[in-house]
């Protein structure tokens, strides 16, 4: 049993970060709701990616700002994930 909910909670990680980024429909969101309604790791791990996203998007927009005149291109969403799952090097 325990086995089945650490698989359940490894496929969890990208649909987290989906949800946080509103790109889950319906039937999705519902259940990854359904899942943390009973999984403590799983809630920590999305406030733990709540909290990434915010330090990151203030590091880029405080960037961003100071760049604002040069050109310089501005992250969106998705780019600032991949960056912070270590997806993508920066």
């Amino acid at each position: 049993m325990t086995e089945q909910i650490e698989n359940t909670c490894e496929e969890m990680g990208p649909r987290l970060a989906a949800m946080i980024l509103g790109e889950l429909d319906d039937a999705e969101s519902v259940d990854v709701q359904a899942h943390l309604e009973s999984c403590a790791t799983c809630r920590a791990e999305l406030e733990e990616l709540r909290a990434t996203m915010a330090l990151l998007e203030e590091r880029f927009a405080a960037e961003a700002k100071e760049q604002e005149g040069a050109g310089a291109p501005v992250l969106s969403d998705e780019r600032v994930v991949e960056l912070a799952a270590g997806n993508v090097v920066a």
